[in-house]
């Protein structure tokens, strides 16, 4: 998809779910400043944190599974919520992060910070939910009630 459709994409158009909608419009794009950002920017990397923040804010999960998380995105997560667990199997967390579940349950959402092949392949196998990739970071979506969609946009 070329920049020009992730940019139409960006600003909602085209886009008909109201889930799908407000996720590329108010929580994908960096809009304002959080309270932790004066936080984040001192750290490396500090735009994807800026993302996983926004995203266990928006998703709040309770249990978070991620293999190779480092010690600034575990603190990124505890700063968005403090209560969250961090666990070691992928199928008891509501927010998966770096690794994809071939089945996701019913709930679960996955954050894919390098959007490469692996991306892809995984898109063909999601009978439902909505993916959410701009090029870079991948995003599935696993919550009742969505209908099965793909978006590519800027975030």
């Amino acid at each position: 998809m070329g920049f020009i459709s992730r940019w139409w994409r960006s600003k909602g158009y085209g886009i008909h779910s109201p889930y799908a909608f407000r996720l590329v419009t108010e929580v994908l794009p960096e809009r304002g400043r959080y309270y932790a950002y004066s936080e984040i920017e001192r750290m490396s990397d500090s735009s994807r944190l800026k993302l996983l923040f926004r995203l266990v804010c928006e998703f709040r999960p309770a249990t978070v599974f991620g293999p190779f998380l480092c010690d600034d995105e575990k603190a990124v997560i505890l700063m968005a919520d403090s209560r969250v667990r961090f666990v070691t199997e992928a199928h008891d967390a509501d927010l998966v992060i770096g690794f994809l579940p071939r089945l996701m349950r019913e709930g679960q959402v996955a954050v894919l910070w390098s959007s490469d092949g692996v991306w892809s392949e995984f898109k063909t196998f999601r009978h439902s939910g909505m993916t959410f990739s701009n090029g870079r970071y991948g995003i599935a979506v696993n919550r009742p009630g969505i209908p099965r969609q793909d978006f590519e946009t800027r975030f």
